[in-house]
């Protein structure tokens, strides 16, 4: 809507995902044929259907989020515009402590060659300043926060701890970025300059899937770990 010489929008909205994979198996020796690829190319004796395929189920891999956000815009005499955005998430993947997470960002733009008075001219046909700060966060794998039981299908039975030593600390991975930029155009558009700076840092990496210590009694381990910068 405008008024008067503003402008403005606004916008709110959510969003809801729910991925899961089912994954049937079954594992045998003693192959038939190195040519077929099915099941029944084993020796039936050394069959076995792996976890909840014993009850006719698939092993299930499910991840949830769920986020709202919203972004205003207001602009002037079509020479400035501002515009704020939020966004607030929850994600399943994290333990309760840091499901919950949200992240700002703005920009704003001002063209000054029609702001001030006698700048724009046959030399200077057009001059925009513009700068942005950003967030945003990333998620990892499902169930990367907890390690989970296998079914121990040899001797004895019962259950025993996989490889991976996931993290009950696991933290959303974060990035922020600061921009400021000009865009300038001379001489009827003929020579025109397009110039950015940017500064973009990530923290809170999420390492998946990397070798320590096995006196930890686990191979992979997963860790927010170090940061990035751009």
């Amino acid at each position: 809507n405008k008024f008067g010489n503003f402008s403005t929008r606004l916008m709110l909205g959510n969003m809801w995902q729910d991925y899961e994979t089912q994954q049937y198996a079954i594992s045998g020796s003693n192959l038939k044929s190195m040519n077929r690829t099915d099941s029944s190319n084993t020796d039936s004796t050394t069959r076995v259907r792996l976890s909840n395929a014993k009850n006719g189920l698939p092993n299930y891999s499910i991840s949830r989020q769920m986020a709202y956000f919203g972004e205003v815009m207001i602009g002037w005499k079509d020479l400035i515009y501002l515009t704020y955005s939020h966004r607030f998430e929850t994600s399943s993947i994290f333990p309760k402590n840091f499901r919950n997470y949200n992240y700002p960002a703005a920009n704003m733009s001002i063209i000054l060659s029609d702001l001030v008075p006698g700048l724009k001219g046959r030399t200077l046909n057009f001059w925009k300043l513009r700068g942005s700060l950003a967030n945003t966060a990333r998620t990892s794998s499902p169930y990367a926060n907890q390690s989970l039981f296998n079914d121990n299908t040899g001797s004895g039975g019962g259950f025993y701890y996989g490889f991976s030593n996931n993290n009950p600390l696991l933290e959303p991975e974060r990035q922020e970025t600061f921009e400021v930029g000009t865009e300038a155009r001379f001489l009827n558009s003929r020579f025109t300059i397009d110039a950015t700076y940017y500064n973009t840092k990530n923290k809170k990496l999420i390492v998946e899937g990397f070798r320590s210590s096995y006196g930890t009694g686990f191979v992979l381990n997963t860790l927010n770990v170090g940061s990035t910068q751009n």
